[in-house]
């Protein structure tokens, strides 16, 4: 879990190639559900707060950051 969060910081950094990849608003709701699987509520509520601040319709972090409060 630990070096798939570095793998998708690391995906942060770089521009999607086509516009059917992953947006950054989908990489950071995956670093949120990684950082739940690691118990780790607090990182988990950033992440899908920075998926939400990227694009407010990405329904899935949406889901995710209400589950947690």
């Amino acid at each position: 879990l630990e070096r798939g969060i570095a793998c998708l910081q690391k995906c942060l950094t770089l521009d999607p190639p086509t516009a059917a990849s992953p947006t950054h608003s989908h990489v950071w709701q995956r670093i949120g559900n990684l950082q739940e699987h690691l118990q780790r509520p607090v990182e988990a509520r950033a992440a899908y707060e920075s998926a939400l601040r990227l694009d407010p319709g990405n329904t899935q972090a949406s889901a995710a950051l209400a589950k947690l409060r």
